[in-house]
């Protein structure tokens, strides 16, 4: 009878054993931040607004009034190659340009008439 009950014990240690070897290495991977999470973290170091403007006026933006820093990146009020005034959205990593938004001939007149 005593035989059967430390057979039965190591049997269910086993088993135990088992079972937690098993599941560690899925509860380890499990707690590492998803791929895609990592992936869409922002890569290396911020740019200068030095470095911004170099980059848009090799891009052939001209006349950069305002360069501001915003959360995402920076907000420039520039003209772009065929002459119009726009608004830029640039990444502060790559400097690429985000979004560009004409400011027409109606936000020159309304900074006017409030002057």
């Amino acid at each position: 009878m005593r035989t059967s009950q430390i057979l039965s014990s190591l049997v269910v240690a086993s088993v135990l054993a088992t079972g937690v070897a098993t599941l560690l290495p899925a509860v380890a991977q499990t707690s590492q931040p998803p791929a895609a999470a990592v992936d869409a973290a922002p890569k290396g170091k911020p740019l200068t607004i030095a470095q911004v403007l170099d980059k848009l006026e090799a891009a052939g933006y001209r006349n950069i009034q305002k360069v501001e820093a915003q959360r995402n990146g920076f907000e420039v009020y520039a003209t772009n190659r065929e002459g119009q005034r726009v608004e830029l959205d640039v990444d502060s990593i790559t400097g690429q340009v985000k979004r560009s938004k004409a400011k027409d001939q109606d936000d020159k007149d309304r900074s006017n008439k409030g002057s």
